[in-house]
């Protein structure tokens, strides 16, 4: 299986949010619409006003089962899926690299394959590899797949939780703001998750850059003015990086 490691970016398009057949997948927040990212934030925050309620549980997900494949390891990451399905009524199983058949031998899209035989309906998975939820979102039949970490790649539950927080904050106007992502931004799947986001929700007019960072200066040809999009797909040896967004 051809896939990135977690040393280099994975290339644009790895794993756009995608829906070839139907709306079963999230595997990233690149290419994600506007109105879909809004109808997801507004339901993410009807389930947080849940949470924040009286009663927490839910039987949103009843009669859906779903397995977490990690194969990195995870804490918050995995408790979370866990609570979340829980409280949304689902059934739902887990398994690590170290306790499962990948260990002695077997491919990943074999187990994965067994364990949508016993009728899963959604898979979610962490890998150190990018592009690890793409491949197994075109050789999956009949399960969703859900991506909750794939190498440099994305990891888009973590970026809509941060628009999430950006929404609650700032009482949903994201016109006028202005975000600095600063860090190994060119191997953080995070930053790619939030600043996909974060340019579908309100696409920025300019982009600027610190010294020495990855970009080369150049726009032409960007999606909606944005470099943002296309700056990952860089390689670079600097272990910081600053990106100023202006979405005024």
């Amino acid at each position: 299986m051809p896939a990135t490691t977690m040393s280099a970016p994975a290339p644009s398009g790895a794993g756009a949010f995608s829906r070839p057949t139907s709306t079963r997948h999230l595997l990233g927040l690149e290419g994600i619409s506007r109105p879909d990212l809004v109808e997801i934030l507004d339901r993410a925050q009807r389930f947080r006003d849940l949470l924040d309620g009286p009663g927490i549980q839910s039987q949103e997900l009843r009669g859906v089962t779903v397995c977490n494949a990690f194969f990195e390891n995870s804490t918050r990451t995995r408790v979370s899926f866990e609570l979340a399905e829980q409280r949304l009524g689902a059934t739902h199983v887990s398994f690590s690299a170290s306790d499962s058949s990948t260990a002695k031998g077997e491919t990943l899209l074999d187990t994965l394959r067994v364990v949508q035989s016993m009728r899963v309906d959604l898979v979610v998975v962490r890998h150190p590899s990018a592009g690890v939820a793409s491949y197994l979102a075109r050789h999956l039949d009949s399960a969703g797949v859900v991506n909750a970490g794939d190498g440099a790649h994305e990891h888009p539950t973590q970026g809509l939780l941060d628009l999430l927080t950006l929404r609650q904050a700032w009482k949903g106007q994201f016109e006028g703001r202005r975000i600095a992502i600063v860090g190994d931004i060119a191997h953080s799947r995070v930053a790619r998750s939030a600043i996909h986001g974060e340019c579908s929700k309100t696409p920025p007019k300019a982009l600027t850059k610190a010294s020495n960072s990855i970009f080369d200066g150049r726009s032409s040809g960007s999606r909606n003015g944005c470099v943002a999009c296309q700056c990952f797909a860089m390689s670079t040896r600097r272990a910081s990086q600053t990106l100023s967004c202006d979405l005024t």
